[in-house]
């Protein structure tokens, strides 16, 4: 569907990300273009996808409740900064304990299927 008026460059762009620990304000932006709930995010981490995608880690706020986020973020039109994607999912912090559980059950999966080794996930930390 196409928009009346002129194309909206960069409509879904948030303000620069900050680097792990910095805290930042932003907001998400509907299809439309318009400005949603504010929200409040602290990268705790990232890890590179591949080339052109790396994956943050973050606290952050939004609409009053706390939430763990893991999402894909593709640079920006200027250096160092980035953009979210859809890619990725926000859980209520409550939920984090049977998350981190659910990643344990999987790391066994990985190790017992052969497609990762004990010794690989033991030099990462």
């Amino acid at each position: 569907m196409q928009l009346p008026g002129p194309p909206l460059k960069n409509h879904n762009r948030l303000d620069k990300l900050p680097q792990i620990g910095e805290v930042f304000f932003g907001g998400w932006l509907s299809s439309a273009g318009r400005q949603g709930g504010a929200c409040m995010s602290e990268v705790i981490a990232k890890l590179p996808k591949n080339a052109r995608e790396t994956i943050f880690l973050s606290l952050s706020e939004f609409k009053g409740r706390r939430l763990v986020d893991i999402r894909v973020h593709v640079p920006a039109d200027q250096e160092d900064e980035w953009v979210p994607t859809r890619k990725g999912v926000s859980l209520a912090v409550n939920l984090y304990p049977a998350f981190k559980q659910a990643l344990v059950e999987l790391e066994e999966a990985l190790v017992s299927q052969g497609l990762l080794d004990r010794e690989d996930l033991e030099s990462s930390t």
